[in-house]
């Protein structure tokens, strides 16, 4: 009856037998809850004030004012020109399309 064992990156362990595979999970320790990352607004909820970005039908960003949303906007289509952008509005609930900057 030999048993070897080998390690599978830092959270496997398997254990052979003559007969069968043993596969083991270890689990990290729980972190405290003061030490884990926070998400204090969550992009994909429909904001009730300000202003958000939205990119092809998703809500990635949520702003104070329109002209930070537009610059936001107008600078990743800059970037990339295949993307619909829009601005949306929270209190009047309205979506704007933003257009790319001209370069030249």
């Amino acid at each position: 009856m030999s048993v070897a064992v080998a390690c599978l990156g830092a959270h496997h362990h398997v254990r052979m037998t003559s007969t069968r595979i043993v596969m083991k999970t270890l689990h990290k320790p729980e972190q405290p809850e003061d030490l884990r990352p926070w998400n204090p607004q969550r992009a994909n909820i429909i904001p009730t004030e300000g202003f958000a970005m939205v990119v092809d039908g998703r809500l990635k960003a949520n702003f104070v004012d329109e002209e930070a949303a537009r610059a936001a906007g107008a600078e990743l289509l800059a970037r990339f020109p295949m993307l619909r952008v829009e601005v949306y509005n929270a209190e009047t609930r309205v979506r704007t399309k933003v257009e790319a900057l001209a370069t030249g």
